[in-house]
């Protein structure tokens, strides 16, 4: 079991969500993101469907949304051209430990850590 932290970044590079998964084993945490990224499609593609363009959405979410996982790292996801999120072990976000992650004094500290962790599930090269 370890903990995990949740960023999500929105389309102009802001911080949107912050959150703590503790106590989860890592196979719990793929399947916490798969629910959200799965979710996530779904909603995407019913407003597609609303507007009778269901195709179109099928192959947006082809070119836009992805999900990788990376053992012993986390998992992320690109839910549309502009929207990302992961979920990183304890050990690469420990700056943050014990952090009010509401607080705006540690803005700053946040993303740096996530320009710092940003796209390491997506590198090959990544130890």
């Amino acid at each position: 079991m370890e903990n995990y932290l949740k960023i999500e970044v929105g389309s102009r590079g802001e911080i949107e969500e912050v959150k703590w998964f503790n106590n989860k084993t890592f196979e719990e945490i793929v399947e916490i993101g798969k629910k959200e990224f799965e979710d996530y499609k779904e909603e995407l593609l019913s407003g597609f469907r609303e507007d009778g363009e269901e195709e179109d959405g099928l192959s947006y979410i082809e070119e836009f949304c992805s999900f990788v996982i990376k053992e012993d790292v986390g998992i992320e996801m690109s839910k549309n051209e502009e929207l990302g999120c992961g979920y990183y072990r304890e050990d690469l976000v420990k700056e943050l430990i014990g952090k009010d992650l509401d607080d705006e004094k540690n803005f700053e500290l946040i993303e740096e850590v996530n320009g710092r962790v940003s796209g390491i599930c997506w590198m090959d090269n990544f130890e």
